[in-house]
Order: C-alpha cells, then sequence, then structure tokens
C-alpha cells in the first residue's frame, strides 16, 4: 500500500504527515512520544511536564491514524469536514498509515522497545463509522506488535455496538455539546 507525502510539520516531539491515498484522497498522520510518566497524568489531574525532556520513542510512542478521508459528521471545530470529498479507509490503508509513520524514524526506535507503544484513531475521520476497517486495522496491528495499544475517539455515533472495546483497547467519547 503506497501513501503520497504531501507535506509535513516537525515539532519538539513528532511530527505530523499529510499523506494522501494511491486515488488521491488525503489523510493525516501523527507521530509523538512523550515522557512515560505522563501515562494516566488527565486521571490523577497531573497534565504537565515536569521538565523540558520530552522523552523519547522508548517511553511513550503514539501514531495516530485516520479512519477516513475527510468527514461527513461537520464537527463545528473540526476542518475536516470542510474537504469536499470523503470516503471510508480500509483496514490495509489504515495500517499502511503506521507502516508509513513507522518507516520514517530512522534512529532504530521500535514499537517493541517502546514502554507504551498506541495506535490512536483520532486524526481524519468517525471511526464508528468505518467500524470494519477499524477492527480489521486493530485485528492486524495487534498481529504484529506485541503489546500494542489501541486508542478509539468517537463522538459517540447513535447505535454503534462498544461491546469490543475490551483488553488492549480504550475508549474515548467526545461530547461537543449536551443541548439535543
Amino acid at each position: 500500500m503506497t501513501l503520497i507525502e504531501q507535506n509535513r510539520k516537525c515539532f519538539a516531539n513528532g511530527v505530523v504527515y499529510a499523506l494522501e491515498t494511491q486515488d488521491g484522497y488525503p489523510l493525516e498522520v501523527t507521530d509523538t512520544f512523550l515522557p512515560y510518566y505522563t501515562k494516566g497524568a488527565i486521571g490523577r489531574q497531573q497534565n504537565t511536564l515536569h521538565s523540558n525532556d520530552l522523552g523519547d520513542r522508548t517511553q511513550r510512542w503514539m501514531i495516530g491514524v485516520s479512519c477516513m478521508s475527510g468527514c461527513p459528521v461537520g464537527c463545528k471545530f473540526c476542518a475536516t469536514g470542510n474537504l469536499e470529498k470523503w470516503r471510508n479507509l480500509t483496514a490495509e490503508e489504515i495500517e499502511a498509515q503506521v507502516d508509513y509513520a513507522l518507516a520514517m524514524v530512522k534512529w532504530g526506535y521500535t514499537p517493541q522497545g517502546a514502554q507504551e507503544f498506541k495506535v490512536n484513531y483520532t486524526r481524519m475521520g468517525e471511526p464508528f463509522l468505518n467500524l470494519k476497517a477499524v477492527r480489521g486495522a486493530v485485528e492486524r496491528l495487534g498481529a504484529r506488535f506485541t503489546g500494542v495499544h489501541h486508542y478509539v475517539s468517537t463522538i459517540g455515533v447513535r447505535g454503534s455496538d462498544f461491546s469490543w472495546i475490551k483488553g488492549d483497547i480504550t475508549l474515548q467519547i467526545s461530547l461537543h455539546s449536551l443541548e439535543v
């Protein structure tokens, strides 16, 4: 599966890639890392860094993938809905994003060498509108990387089946409004 890089933005603890599928659909992938002590920091209400040391990929390594190119939901805070076209990505295309990010790492880091290796289904698209492919990517990546943790972020699509969220999968539900 070939993804074509259109642009990238590097920052102190990672990079964001603007990629394109073979058929011309845009998507976004992130490759970030944090010190291991930040794991669970929000739950402890300590969401701050203790120093300027951002850690490296041997600590908390997170790759954020797109589940769709574009998105039909139209969340007001997200520019993804402004794209002129959208489509669901396949499990193979989601997995290819992880492979792309891994291939860009030049310093010999491996997922197996990280204290935590996480794939975040949080970039473009609503995972529960492409559930079959997301679950397929979770299975494929889980078979390849021992100890990988999957983090699925959703707006809570009505009628969603959350029964498969267990073990090495975390669900984050984003509430955008309390008004009906």
